[in-house]
């Protein structure tokens, strides 16, 4: 369904498996994929082959009986790849399954290989299974391997594939990561299995094995997975308002523009429903702490009341009933993780944003390689939900640069350029007047607060009435002050202001390009803007989640 993110699960395996444990793989592979519905029931999941005989098909089978949809990877153009297969019946199925699929992606060929050199074996045909390794690695969460745990690895075999999954190849030209955020990194599922020509006597056990990269443990992969399976519960289960929240959402992304690319729909599907979760999500916490901070500010009336003008039980309680639903709706709060949902959502939403125009502008750049690469693991499921979108045609190398309508593209994507500096200008201008204003009312309390006793002191039958609106205007003065420096007002404006500054000098440039018809800085400018875009995503959220709200401040 459009606009739900999907587990992803590739797999690996031999060709020339023992035929007597193809339905043991079959049966191992279904349990798995039953596992995972029960583990995350909100979540679908979906299955990247190569389709080649052997392993790639046993899992396609299982997931027909299962009802996972799959998606065929191949490692070259069909009519070369076709030629693997020796006999008509083999043939055959690889067509059923190639027209089965959900969609069908062709690799482009590697390097400087041409069609000539593909089509015969050599080390030009091994680059393309290469090739196909490191894409059902990359765009995979989970790898299921049927293999005989044979170490020598052969160029783009299973081997190799399990190891780049493992982190145990880093991958050429990069540092080598083994945590949990690592690139393509994650769990292994082995089925141990055992080549053709094995006697028949050593059937190994088919009981699936869980490995994942070293300093990294499945039950964090687990927690990941978990917070997808979470947004597609929210998506699920969201109230009356959502679906005209997120037509209006996916309105202000794509406005006027038409005829989108199946992976820009897609992209577009999510980002509404990411944005409208995030949009609700953010009005409702706010309205809790807003709640909380008035009940706090009533209880210093209450606790005023009582000490100076002997209120007595009646102010005790009230006193007590504020503080108490303020604690009740901060534990609320916490419990219900609606801050980092919010979050999560709204950077999500955020980096589908750069995504949508980088496609628009025919960019071949992917977000998920340029967002929160150094944020914690809790954030990893941001980059494997944003990266789904790669399982398309229109995208990546697959997608051929330039092109005819090169210049409307850039034009686009200009909109969005304009439209994210008018933002920020926004943005900015709000967070200080929302500044400026409580600031004014946190000095005037203040004032109030040290000026009062001054008229207890001239003005006898005053004098209580005047401690208790110190005490109030005190109180209050310390919760606006709290109140402000907890929503970061100013440092939210400064960020605003510099994303403000660098989008609206790139409207200027990209004017000046599109007047000059310099295609190529049109490019490298949208290209940086979304970079930038990305970093201030991955910075905002990185500042909201060290700026929390202490429960303790309910009692101070």
């Amino acid at each position: 369904m459009t606009g739900t993110v999907s587990l992803v699960i590739a797999v690996t395996g031999h060709r020339d498996l023992h035929p007597d444990d193809a339905g043991g793989f079959e049966d191992g592979i279904g349990k798995t994929f039953a596992s995972l519905r029960r583990s995350y029931p909100n979540t679908p999941l979906l299955l990247l082959s190569g389709l080649a005989e052997g392993g790639d098909r046993i899992a396609v089978r299982a997931a027909l009986k299962a009802e996972v949809p799959y998606i065929a990877v191949l490692p070259m153009p069909v009519a070369l790849y076709r030629q693997e297969f020796t006999s008509e019946a083999s043939d055959a199925e690889f067509e059923d399954l190639r027209q089965g699929a959900r969609r069908s992606i062709e690799l482009p060929l590697a390097g400087n290989s041409t069609l000539d050199d593909v089509s015969r074996p050599g080390p030009a045909r091994d680059g393309q299974y290469e090739s196909l390794g490191r894409f059902l690695v990359e765009y995979s969460q989970i790898l299921i391997a049927i293999w005989d745990q044979d170490r020598n690895a052969t160029r783009g075999g299973t081997s190799q594939v399990v190891a780049l999954k493992l982190r145990e190849e880093p991958p050429s030209g990069r540092l080598a990561f083994s945590r949990i955020n690592a690139e393509g990194a994650g769990p292994v599922f082995v089925l141990p299995a055992r080549r053709a020509g094995a006697q028949s006597g050593v059937t190994p056990a088919l009981k699936c094995e869980v490995r994942c990269p070293a300093s990294s443990s499945f039950e964090a992969y687990a927690a990941s997975y978990g917070l997808v399976d979470r947004f597609n519960a929210d998506v699920a289960r969201a109230g009356g308002y959502f679906a005209k929240s997120a037509e209006r959402s996916r309105s202000d992304l794509v406005g006027g523009a038409t005829g989108l690319s199946e992976a820009m729909e897609w992209v577009a599907g999510v980002y509404a429903r990411a944005d409208a979760l995030a949009v609700h999500l953010a009005a409702v916490s706010l309205g809790i702490w807003k709640a909380v901070f008035i009940l706090l500010a009533l209880s210093g009336v209450a606790l005023a009341w009582l000490h100076m003008m002997n209120g007595g039980p009646p102010s005790l309680w009230a006193y007590y009933v504020c503080c108490g639903a303020a604690v009740g709706l901060i534990l609320y709060e916490r419990r219900a993780k609606r801050p980092e949902r919010q979050e999560d959502y709204r950077a999500l939403a955020e980096a589908l944003r750069v995504q949508f125009f980088w496609m628009a502008a025919g960019l071949r750049d992917m977000a998920a390689e340029h967002y929160l690469r150094k944020q914690a693991e809790e954030t990893v499921w941001i980059r494997d939900a944003m990266s789904e979108c790669g399982l398309y045609d229109e995208v990546l190398e697959r997608s051929p640069a330039g092109g005819e309508f090169r210049a409307a593209r850039f034009r686009l994507a200009h909109t969005w350029v304009a439209g994210q500096a008018s933002y920020f200008s926004n943005r900015k201008r709000r967070h200080e007047r929302k500044k400026r204003a409580l600031a004014v009312f946190a000095w005037l309390a203040g004032g109030v607060g040290l000026s009062a006793p001054l008229v207890g002191l001239f003005v006898a039958r005053f004098e209580k009435w005047s401690h208790v609106t110190a005490a109030i205007a005190m109180w209050w003065a310390a919760l606006t002050w709290t109140y402000i420096e907890r929503r970061g007002f100013a440092q939210e404006a400064r960020q605003y202001g510099r994303m403000y500054r660098l989008f609206h000098d790139a409207d200027e440039d990209l004017t000046q390009f599109e007047k000059s018809e310099d295609l190529d800085a049109s490019e490298e400018a949208i290209r940086v803007l979304g970079c930038e875009a990305l970093a201030e995503s991955g910075d905002w959220l990185t500042m909201h989640r060290e700026r929390k709200l202490p429960v303790q401040i309910a009692t101070q």
